[in-house]
C-alpha cells in the first residue's frame, strides 16, 4: 500500500512522483524521483530493475521524502 506524500520540507508545495526508465551500459535501470511542482526540491533513488520489486522500492522513495527529523 502506498503511503500518502507528505508536503515539501523546504516551502509546504505539491510533491509528485516521476518514474523514468533508463538504459545504460545495457542495463535498464528505473529512476524514481520525487519532485516539488513549487520549489523544485527532490528525492531521487535509481537501482536496476531486476534486484527489488519496483513498487517495494517506490515507497522506500516515499518513506524516505515523508522522513522529517
Amino acid at each position: 500500500m502506498k503511503e500518502k506524500l507528505k508536503p515539501c520540507p523546504f516551502c509546504g508545495g505539491i510533491p509528485k512522483i516521476d518514474k523514468r526508465y533508463r538504459q545504460w551500459d545495457g542495463v535498464y535501470y528505473l529512476s524514481t524521483s520525487i519532485i516539488c511542482e513549487v520549489c523544485g526540491a527532490s528525492s531521487r533513488e535509481v537501482w536496476d530493475i531486476n534486484k527489488k520489486e519496483k513498487t517495494e522500492r517506490v515507497n522506500e522513495v516515499i518513506e524516505k521524502w515523508n522522513r522529517r527529523v
